[in-house]
């Protein structure tokens, strides 16, 4: 997927989003409002695709590494407030980094969809 196929891809599934919660659940289920304003922060947050080199802190090998991995991932989306989505195109799913002011993002285990992944910050 390139630059411009990855940006349209994040828009229509923003879009066509329905939040469901007809599968069991561990929690309650967010309100219409909550999730419409989460929707409406997602949309500010839509970045134009760029590369980014992020730390990998995904998995608890990972975790205990004491030198880490690295690897160049598709930045989707930017809160402005710590929290980026990325892509990942060998794994071919999204992904949430946490990052701070001057310092290397860094992937948190959180992997899914576009929209429920920038969800769960």
């Amino acid at each position: 997927m390139n630059k411009q196929e990855l940006q349209k891809f994040c828009e229509n599934e923003l879009e066509s989003y329905i939040y469901d919660v007809s599968a069991p659940t561990i929690g309650n289920a967010w309100s219409k409002e909550k999730v419409d304003a989460q929707l409406k922060q997602l949309k500010i947050a839509i970045v134009e695709p760029y590369l980014e080199e992020m730390e990998l802190r995904d998995s608890y090998e990972q975790l205990g590494m004491k030198e880490p991995e690295y690897e160049q991932l598709w930045v989707v989306a930017d809160d402005n407030n710590g929290y980026k989505v990325f892509y990942d195109p060998l794994a071919e799913e999204f992904g949430l980094a946490e990052y701070a002011e001057k310092q290397m993002p860094t992937t948190m285990g959180v992997r899914g969809d576009f929209v429920g992944t920038f969800m769960a910050r």
